[in-house]
């Protein structure tokens, strides 16, 4: 069994970030050990007057906890961050928890709609470009991936803006990278992949459906890790993990789900045991 150090923050409320990681990895089979950056109340986008605690100091704690255990992963899972120290607590995990053939997720949560997130400003982004140094596998929105190779972040892309971009990224040094939600118009989304050693891209494209869920990115992340760790070829995840979302998506328009809580991925977890 793979053992993988996910750091994400913890909603009480709301289908994103652990409560995505820890139940859709551990479907696929793995080990979650959770390293939460901070516990609110529900996830933040279309809820007000959220309590809120940061981990940032539970998190160093934890660390050192672990690594006087002689704690060794598999893998790491780098999800929201809430400041610089927990960036540089993640490139501690690598350095002193992560085995030598280990991996590397980092899901740069920075932003989406072409703008930042409201807590972060340009020092995050460049402490998210000096983690992805450490980074085998990266996926970034659209906007952050403008963002991470200094774009305008509101910039509509082309294809060819959009590979442009993602050569840039990986300029920086990881090993495959995944922009999700890239879109041309309102019937299709695609996401765009690029294996650096192959020098391939691989889009794969679905039906665009009329809804927007949030945690999304979250179980997209967590599906494609659990794929790779499990020896699946990069593209196959890739699509696994693409049609799980838009699965989980099709059952949140069915239910009429609210927005602000996610897609109920639940009832969808067995087909991720079958594999």
């Amino acid at each position: 069994m793979n053992r993988v150090i996910a750091f994400h923050d913890l909603c009480g409320l709301g289908h994103s970030s652990l409560a995505c990681a820890l139940p859709i990895i551990s479907a696929c089979g793995h080990q979650v050990i959770a390293a939460p950056t901070s516990v609110l109340s529900s996830q933040t986008d279309g809820y007000e007057n959220y309590a809120r605690t940061g981990l940032t100091h539970f998190l160093h704690a934890a660390l050192r906890h672990w690594v006087r255990e002689g704690l060794q992963v598999d893998a790491l899972y780098s999800g929201y961050l809430a400041d610089l120290l927990q960036v540089a607590h993640v490139q501690f995990a690598v350095d002193q928890l992560l085995k030598p053939d280990g991996l590397v997720l980092v899901d740069p949560v920075l932003g989406d709609d072409g703008k930042l997130y409201p807590d972060f400003g340009q020092e995050m982004v460049e402490a998210m470009v000096q983690l992805i140094r450490h980074a085998d596998i990266v996926t970034p929105n659209v906007t952050e991936l403008c963002a991470l190779t200094g774009r305008p972040l509101d910039q509509a892309l082309t294809e060819a803006d959009l590979k442009a971009a993602v050569l840039a990224l990986a300029d920086l040094g990881p090993k495959q990278i995944v922009v999700t939600s890239f879109a041309t118009d309102d019937r299709e989304i695609t996401s765009c992949a690029y294996d650096v050693h192959l020098a391939n891209f691989f889009f794969h494209r679905q039906d665009r459906l009329p809804a927007h869920y949030c945690g999304t990115g979250d179980l997209f992340a967590s599906v494609l890790l659990g794929g790779l760790l499990k020896g699946m070829a990069f593209n196959d995840a890739l699509v696994r993990a693409d049609e799980f979302v838009g699965a989980a998506i099709s059952l949140g328009m069915d239910q009429q789900a609210p927005r602000r809580e996610g897609v109920p991925f639940e009832p969808l977890i067995g087909r991720l045991t079958q594999d």
